[in-house]
């Protein structure tokens, strides 16, 4: 187990209840291509983005120069060939929400075409 996630209980808590997937390698690379994404667009100036903490309280969390938290969830479907419908959508929101406060940001991003369901 990660022990030094953050010195905050409530986020130490929070980590080791929503983190499943933090000890699992299923979509780590896609993952990976995201936080690599994201950190280029980043030094490229198109984001705003200061720090990247892959595995935090969701699959990366981003810190904004406005100190604001961006919540990644990365969601591989099928090296893009699958779909990802509206319900797997608010799973991943729902869990999500518990990471959050006021001055954060919730975004999923997935290779999957979205779709009902």
């Amino acid at each position: 187990m990660v022990d030094d996630v953050s010195d905050d209980p409530f986020e130490r808590r929070l980590w080791h209840e929503l983190r499943q997937g933090a000890r699992n390698v299923a979509g780590v690379r896609y993952q990976l291509g995201v936080t690599a994404y994201l950190a280029s667009l980043s030094r490229a100036g198109a984001l705003d983005f200061v720090e990247f903490t892959p595995e935090g309280l969701e699959d990366i969390d981003c810190l904004d120069s406005y100190d604001v938290q961006w919540h990644v969830q990365v969601k591989e479907v099928g090296a893009g060939a699958g779909s990802f419908p509206l319900s797997r959508m608010v799973e991943v929101l729902d869990h999500a929400v518990r990471a959050i406060s006021l001055n954060s940001r919730i975004v999923a991003v997935t290779d999957g075409l979205l779709g009902r369901g």
